[in-house]
């Protein structure tokens, strides 16, 4: 069963060799790795790239794919999925890295499921800037659609997800208009329709780097937005209960950004409630201080 993995790439031609080898370097050989460059046809990271990509010509389970402009991420990951020829497709980031049994792991778990199971993710590390690794404990599994759409399921989808590309195709890929959380958007319409697997086998490292928090606080906001349509479509209770994890969310990053004022205003709203917002508070705190003596 061929498995292609999309590698869309963006100002790092530095990490993208490790990117591609790791996928290279699989235990399952039936791969195929696609590029997707998107930088700008100018720019000094579109000939940096071009460099990095100059060493796989003659290695055919790579294919190097340029856009003509910028498009952002998610039009790079459907170029990607378009051009793809495997019956299961994944998605890594550049700056990411695959362990040697992924594939093989997943492939063999997902051929166990029933067929209402259309994608797949792997117990995950992240390495924290260098300084210390972190082993995630997510392990849920099947019908997570509602706790995706509240954003408290976390299988680290950007680069985590094996998925049907029937099922890829089905829901029609990556929502273009979304720059950041394009991976929460995708897994969430994915779950809505289909069930997902766990796989125990550490298969993912992911190297954490920095997005400020403002940005953060604005991809939240345009998620809650474009997604509004689903929540409405939600029993009251459950509505109630996504617009508590939003708030939530919202205050964890109005803290880390001393947003203290928006952050107080938060903390006494409906949505959220004052034990939530305090537990909230004593956990960003330390976090504060564990990262802080690292």
């Amino acid at each position: 069963m061929l498995v292609s993995i999309i590698i869309p790439t963006y100002q790092r031609p530095t990490t993208l060799t490790r990117a591609i080898n790791s996928v290279l370097q699989q235990t399952y050989s039936d791969v195929e790795v696609i590029v997707v460059d998107d930088n700008n046809p100018e720019s000094a990271a579109r000939r940096e790239t071009e460099q990095v990509m100059a060493a796989y010509e003659k290695e055919p389970k790579v294919r190097y794919l340029q856009h003509p402009h910028n498009m952002n991420g998610s039009a790079a990951r459907n170029t990607g999925a378009a051009a793809a020829r495997g019956e299961l497709i994944g998605f890594l980031d550049d700056d990411d890295e695959f362990m040697p049994p992924k594939i093989a792991s997943m492939v063999t778990r997902m051929q166990e499921l029933p067929t209402d199971y259309a994608l797949c993710y792997s117990r995950y590390i992240v390495d924290h800037y260098g300084k210390k690794q972190y082993t995630f404990d997510e392990s849920r599994e099947g019908d997570l659609y509602f706790e995706s759409l509240c954003r408290t399921f976390h299988p680290q989808p950007g680069s985590n997800l094996l998925i049907k590309k029937t099922a890829f195709d089905a829901i029609g890929g990556f929502d273009v208009s979304f720059e950041r959380s394009q991976d929460l958007e995708l897994l969430t319409r994915l779950l809505q329709r289909y069930k997902i697997a766990y796989d125990s086998t550490p298969g993912l490292l992911v190297h954490a780097h920095n997005v400020s928090f403002p940005k953060r606080l604005e991809a939240l906001d345009f998620y809650t937005k474009k997604f509004q349509p689903f929540v409405a479509a939600l029993p009251n209770e459950k509505q109630i209960a996504f617009r508590k994890e939003i708030a939530k969310e919202k205050l964890h990053w109005l803290l880390r950004n001393h947003d203290y004022g928006n952050a107080l205003k938060l903390v006494f709203s409906p949505e959220l409630g004052l034990m939530a917002a305090i537990k909230l508070v004593v956990s960003v705190i330390y976090i504060h201080f564990t990262h802080k003596r690292q």
